[in-house]
């Protein structure tokens, strides 16, 4: 027999777990305007990098890409280097990826920083 408090401890368990790893990639093109917005939210990391990936190959070659990760709280090495191998790759199919790298590549320096005290989210 189960105790209901075991019940909800794992379910107080799994909550956390479920937090640090979804990730909602959300793609829409409008091929009149030659315009794409690729959204990230959530915890990018490698274990979710087949779904960034798959997004990411259905981005028409010729649009402008604007990636919108304003909801993003984490992302992680091997994201990041999909992301900016993508870029180039985007790049020569005369597309433009439209992407805050700065920001991106600061927020992620300073998540690697606090990773020693706190899970490392994109403020």
């Amino acid at each position: 027999m189960v105790r209901h408090g075991a019940i909800h401890d794992g379910l107080a368990a799994a909550r956390p777990l479920h937090t640090f790893s979804h990730l909602d990639v959300r793609l829409s093109v409008d091929q009149q305007q030659e315009v794409a917005t690729l959204e990230l939210e959530g915890t990018a990391t490698f274990i979710r990098l087949p779904i960034l990936a798959a997004k990411l190959e259905r981005v028409p070659g010729n649009v402008e890409l604007r990636v919108d990760f304003e909801h993003l709280h984490h992302i992680d090495h091997a994201c990041l280097d999909l992301l900016m191998e993508w870029a180039k790759q985007h790049e020569g199919t005369g597309g433009t990826p439209v992407v805050d790298w700065d920001s991106l590549h600061s927020n992620f320096q300073s998540n690697n920083r606090n990773r020693r005290t706190d899970y490392a989210h994109v403020t």
